[in-house]
C-alpha cells in the first residue's frame, strides 16, 4: 500500500506494505507566482485606455510592470503597480493609462511583467487596442471579468444625461 501526503509545498511518498513505512523520497512543490485568469483593455475615451486584469493566484509576487509598444515588439514601462499580497483568491489589479502621446497611431499593444520577490519574471500574453475608435464606438464597460463580489460600469461619455440601471 502505497500513500502520499502533502504539508508545506512538499510531497512525502511512502510505503506501508511491510510495516516499516520507508521512505521513498519527497518532492519539493513550487507554486506559480501568479496564475492570470484575464488582461483587458479599453479606450475609455480618446486621452485614456483603462487596463485590468485578474489574477487567481498570487505567491511571492512583488509587482506588475505594465509596459506598451506601438509595434507591438519594443516595450517600454508605463507604469509600476505594487503587488497586493499573497492569495490564493481572486484580485483585480486596473491602470488608466494616458495615451494623448500616441494620438496618430492606430493601434497600441501592451504586456505585463510579472516579477516575483526573488526578481524572476515572466511576462503575459500581449493584448492590442484600437486607437482610432471614436467615443461615438464606443459603449459600456463592465469590469472586472470574471468577477465575484462587485462589477464597476463606466460609460466613455460621464458628463452626459444620469443614467439609470436597474439589476
Amino acid at each position: 500500500f502505497k500513500f502520499l501526503q502533502a504539508s508545506n509545498n512538499s510531497i512525502f511518498i511512502g510505503s506501508i506494505d511491510d510495516g516499516y513505512g520507508q521512505d521513498c523520497g519527497s518532492i519539493d512543490l513550487i507554486p506559480l507566482p501568479v496564475e492570470f485568469l484575464s488582461f483587458e483593455g479599453w479606450l475609455i475615451d480618446p486621452d485614456e485606455a483603462l487596463l485590468n486584469w485578474t489574477v487567481a493566484i498570487e505567491i511571492d509576487n512583488a509587482f506588475f510592470v505594465l509596459e506598451r509598444a506601438i509595434d507591438g515588439r519594443n516595450f517600454e514601462e508605463v507604469a509600476i503597480v505594487p503587488s497586493q499580497g499573497n492569495t490564493t483568491d481572486f484580485r483585480s489589479y486596473e491602470y488608466l493609462d494616458d495615451v494623448r502621446s500616441l494620438r496618430g497611431q492606430p493601434v497600441v499593444y501592451y504586456r505585463l511583467k510579472q516579477v516575483d520577490l526573488d526578481g524572476a519574471f515572466e511576462y503575459s500574453p500581449i493584448i492590442a487596442l484600437n486607437l482610432a475608435v471614436s467615443s461615438e464606438e464606443q459603449t459600456y464597460l463592465l469590469y472586472p471579468n470574471p468577477t465575484r463580489d462587485q462589477v464597476f460600469i463606466r460609460y466613455p461619455d460621464a458628463q452626459g444625461p444620469i443614467v439609470d440601471l436597474e439589476v
